[in-house]
Formats: C-alpha cells, sequence, structure tokens
C-alpha cells in the first residue's frame, strides 16, 4: 500500500490550539461522516492523555463548542459529532472513501495536527497534498513519509484495555517520568511524592495497569 504521513496546522481548527492550551494529547480517530449542504457532520472517538486538570478543561471547552453536537463518553475515552464547513474539491480530497486511517490523527501539546494514511492507489494521497500545500486554511504544512510500504501497525480504541482513571495516571506519569527507562530516571518515593500518594497505593496502580497492558502488548508482538 501507500502510506502518507504529514504534519499541518491550520486556520479553524477546534482542537490541536487547545490541546496545546490544556497541555494534553488528543488522539482523533474519525469514525464516518454526512455531507449535508456545505457542511458535513464528523463521528469520531477521542483518547486523551495528559495531566487530569488538562483532560477536564478540554473536554468542558469542547462540551460548549458550537461544533460540537454531540458528545459523550467518560474518563479519557469520548465520542463527538461534530460540524464543519468544506469545500467540494476539499470534501472530495479529504474524505476520499479510497483513504484509510491507519492511525488516530495526533492533535499534540505543540499545537499540529499529525495525519497517518494509506491507500492502495498513490494518486488519492498525492491530490491530499497538492490540496494542503495550497488551500488558503493551511497555516503549515510538513510532508513526513510518503512511500509504498508494508502496514504493520493499525491502531483501533475498542483493543486497548480500560485502565482505570488511577491506573492510567500512575502509568502516564511513570513513563513520562522515564520509570521505565534503563538506567531509570525515578523511582516509586518519587513517583509517590509527584503524585501525593502512598508508595503502596502507586506502586499498585502500576501493577494493576501492567497485568491488563501485558496481554495486550504480547499478543501485538506475536502478530508482527
Amino acid at each position: 500500500m501507500w502510506y502518507l504521513k504529514f504534519m499541518v496546522k491550520h486556520k479553524g481548527c477546534i482542537y490541536s490550539p487547545y490541546t496545546k492550551k490544556f497541555g494534553i494529547t488528543d488522539f482523533t480517530y474519525p469514525m464516518g461522516h454526512v455531507l449535508k449542504g456545505d457542511e458535513v457532520h464528523l463521528s469520531a472517538i477521542h483518547v486523551l492523555q495528559g495531566p487530569p486538570a488538562g483532560v477536564r478543561k478540554y473536554i468542558t471547552y469542547l462540551k460548549k463548542h458550537p461544533d460540537i453536537l454531540r458528545i459523550e463518553g467518560a474518563g479519557n475515552v469520548f465520542f463527538t459529532l461534530a460540524t464543519e464547513k468544506v469545500y467540494p474539491e476539499e470534501y472530495q480530497a479529504v474524505y476520499n472513501p479510497e483513504l484509510i486511517f491507519v492511525a488516530p490523527i495526533i492533535n499534540g501539546k505543540d499545537g499540529c495536527e499529525i495525519w497517518q494514511l494509506a491507500s492502495w492507489n498513490r494518486e488519492p494521497l498525492q491530490e491530499l497534498i497538492a490540496l494542503s500545500k495550497r488551500s488558503s486554511i493551511v497555516i503549515e504544512f510538513r510532508l513526513l513519509e510518503f512511500r509504498r510500504k508494508v502496514i504493520h501497525d493499525v491502531y483501533v480504541a475498542s483493543l486497548v484495555p480500560k485502565l482505570s482513571p488511577q491506573q492510567f495516571e500512575a502509568l502516564r506519569i511513570a513513563y513520562e517520568e522515564g520509570f521505565y527507562q534503563f538506567p531509570k530516571k525515578t523511582d516509586l518515593n518519587q513517583l509517590a511524592r509527584m503524585m501525593k500518594k502512598s508508595k503502596a497505593t502507586v506502586q499498585e496502580h502500576l501493577k494493576k495497569a501492567e497485568a491488563k497492558m501485558m496481554p495486550f502488548l504480547l499478543q501485538r508482538h506475536r502478530e508482527t
């Protein structure tokens, strides 16, 4: 298949400027769309990563945004139905049925979007690149990868094990602080102080999260 990865910033984006503002990452996976006049209604799954306070503020912001028609979910995973104005050329290039999302759109803490797409044919991806470069709403576009390759990794949110908010937060902080690096950059005592919890509580959250994640990771390794 043909694979395309690019970074983009564009005017009117309701996600990435606010992931930057609240210091979080929003992994957005488009799930379907309906064209209504010059607007497209887009359903998506969002998986949020970041400090709980930032996640809560981001969700509150989305609930109040006029372009978010519906939103529901719990914790750091939720669904949205959003609306945006599109033009014929843009619609044909971005919502081309030949395009396959092999990973979520990453709305990062730097205010950028990272897209990863695939197609059996080169042309639809070329059209998307050309549109992005000439579009009046695109502020910045950077091509990161465009080539023919075998796709090994495909993201599906429902395949990821469900962690409790406490387990997810403990795992996130431990990872970001280097607990799983070699050599370790932190230890349980330091993590406990950061999270303002006892060492035993942090250790319990990590053990339970690791126990849930391990079968998933081992299965992924067998498949590759």
